[in-house]
């Protein structure tokens, strides 16, 4: 079940529409394919009868390309593990909150996998709006609570809003603070449940993943000997490093909005995290990528790590470190290619819109930090920003 919404007096959002039916079509033919062929079920683009004819011809069209890049040796592991999943083809259908009857239950012997397309929006005018609430609509604020959230999940939400609100009381400063040691406060509380602390290793290139609660200490030291934390509050007095464990805290707050300058990703963040992760790993070290939720930063600086120190697209079990960066810089294909391969092996990875574009901005534009970034023998192991 797929949930979205939209005010632009339409009733279902394009995402709906036209991007959920182009995944499942693609997905459909491109496992067919892999198979050596399937029924036309497996084949046909399943549009909503409000697609004009022209448009979903279109679309048509381009679904030979789309398929053939899903196809491409670089998402093979994806691909591979789509063929083994998926037993029936997937098909969309479209609910709204107008509609008389709510969805029954799959029939396990239908001949698809039903997708279920559900828009939370009515079409109405604004003065039926205003009556039926006084509130101010926000458009994109429901998918957009990495820009205020500052990685509070809605349960920890619940769980701490009474502390929260009383050092809210005293300032904004205060309750940065103590949301800071509830999360530290959590992490560890993780570590120690039997099962914590379990990073995430990305094959065998030495580097591994994990959000703050399974990076913590003692536990991480058993997996790793360095770590390097993008998360908004500095761990490095819990962590304990010493001479032979290194710590890197690149404080990197939730949402776009929330770094100190346009180009902190550009100057301060990624040079910093690798140039850390490749003295490390020159060193034989093993490196935990980590944040606070391990969702969003700690993944999008694991991919910047696969794409700056590693050679191969579509080589998972990367092993050798470059010996230099590459005097060509990478295409916004290959990103999403090593993202989709990230994502295989750490599926928990979602890295945003906004955080693709400083990758992009830092790998792919043309003067971007990529090709100014100069690689020491060593980095420090201190904290910035």
């Amino acid at each position: 079940m797929i949930v979205d919404s939209t005010r632009r007096g339409k009733r279902f959002p394009d995402a709906l529409t036209k991007t959920v039916p182009i995944w499942c079509a693609v997905i459909n033919r491109a496992v067919a394919e892999e198979r050596g062929g399937g029924g036309a079920e497996w084949a046909e683009l399943r549009l909503p009868p409000w697609v004009p004819p022209s448009e979903a011809a279109q679309i048509e069209a381009r679904l030979g390309g789309w398929v053939a890049a899903l196809r491409r040796p670089a998402l093979r592991p994806v691909l591979d593990e789509l063929v083994r999943a998926l037993e029936r083809p997937l098909a969309p259908s479209w609910i709204s909150p107008d509609d008389a009857q709510a969805p029954q239950a799959a029939d396990a012997a239908a001949p698809f996998s039903r997708v279920l397309c559900v828009t939370a929006s009515r079409v109405m005018s604004a003065e039926a709006s205003r009556e039926l609430r006084s509130w101010t609509y926000v458009q994109g604020a429901a998918d957009d609570h990495e820009n205020w959230s500052r990685g509070l999940s809605a349960a920890q939400w619940w769980a701490w809003h009474e502390p929260l609100m009383r050092a809210a009381a005293t300032s904004s400063a205060a309750a940065e603070e103590e949301l800071c040691r509830l999360q530290a406060e959590a992490a560890g509380e993780a570590a120690a449940r039997p099962g914590g602390g379990a990073p995430t290793a990305l094959w065998r290139s030495g580097l591994l993943l994990a959000a703050a609660a399974d990076a913590s200490a003692p536990a991480v030291w058993e997996h790793a000997d360095a770590v390097l934390d993008v998360g908004a509050c500095s761990r490095a007095e819990s962590l304990g490093a010493d001479g032979a464990r290194s710590y890197l805290h690149v404080a990197l707050a939730s949402g776009k909005r929330a770094q100190p300058s346009k180009h902190w990703w550009q100057t301060d963040v990624l040079p910093a995290a690798l140039g850390f992760a490749r003295a490390q790993l020159r060193r034989g070290r093993r490196v935990v990528v980590t944040c606070d939720d391990g969702v969003e930063r700690a993944p999008a600086v694991a991919l910047a790590a696969l794409i700056a120190l590693y050679d191969g697209d579509g080589v998972p079990d990367v092993t050798t470190l470059r010996a230099a960066p590459p005097a060509a810089a990478t295409t916004k294909e290959g990103l999403r290619a090593r993202l989709a391969l990230l994502q295989g092996a750490y599926p928990a990875a979602n890295v945003p819109r906004h955080i693709m574009k400083e990758l992009n901005n830092f790998f792919v534009a043309a003067g971007g930090g990529w090709s100014r970034l100069v690689w020491g023998d060593e980095a420090p192991s201190t904290a910035i920003g």
